[in-house]
């Protein structure tokens, strides 16, 4: 696969990790080939043991990185200005492209990864701009224990266990939540298939109400 690795971002993870742009290249192209089988030979079941697996290997880093530079799905297509929100959470922050656009719209932004490089990534690239956040520690299944305007989610559900028992943890802790990847493909790391029509439903059903959906890409903002 072509990623775009003239993008800033690896510059940025070249700083943060203070590793040679190069090497950072050929580790996104050696997490393409290794990561699901590595997933696979490990077989994490529980939930301490999917946390355990993402803080400590060290291409999931690169994984995300490399996502993002041939996805957009981490760009929101809602206009949160619109909306009465001030405080944001971003559950499975990855590199913080999010965050970053969370915060460019002068919200409050606090966030959370399983990988704490992640973390650390994110908090490096929105302190370079002048921003600023807190880390939630995620180790507990249900983590939060105070509540924001807006919770997003962006390709997260998949790779958690039970991910209903989230939806109704988020609906106690927010207004708002926007959602990616409702439809996900089959691949070892997603353990939740579902198809949207019955995610939609379902998240009905939890009590969150649709105020835009886009069927054909999984996206949801809900109130």
């Amino acid at each position: 696969m072509n990623y775009d690795i003239n993008n800033p971002i690896i510059d940025e993870a070249s700083e943060f990790l203070n590793m040679k742009r190069e090497y950072i290249v050929a580790k996104i192209y050696e997490m393409e080939n290794n990561l699901h089988k590595i997933w696979n030979q490990r077989n994490p079941q529980t939930y301490s043991e999917i946390i355990d697996f993402y803080k400590k290997e060290e291409l999931h880093f690169f994984n995300v990185l490399q996502f993002n530079l041939w996805s957009n799905a981490q760009m929101p297509f809602v206009d949160f200005n619109k909306y009465p929100i001030k405080t944001c959470f971003e559950f499975g922050c990855g590199i913080g492209t999010t965050a970053l656009l969370l915060a460019e719209m002068g919200f409050e932004v606090d966030i959370a990864d399983a990988n704490i490089k992640l973390v650390e990534f994110t908090k490096f690239r929105l302190n370079k701009r002048g921003y600023k956040c807190n880390i939630i520690n995620i180790d507990k299944y249900k983590p939060l224990e105070k509540s924001y305007d807006l919770i997003t989610t962006i390709d997260v559900l998949e790779h958690v266990l039970n991910p209903i028992e989230l939806m109704v943890h988020f609906r106690e802790h927010s207004k708002y939540w926007y959602a990616t990847n409702l439809n996900p493909a089959k691949i070892s790391q997603h353990l939740c298939l579902w198809n949207n029509d019955r995610i939609i439903d379902i998240i009905k059903a939890i009590g969150w109400n649709p105020l835009w959906l886009a069927e054909d890409s999984g996206r949801g903002f809900f109130e």
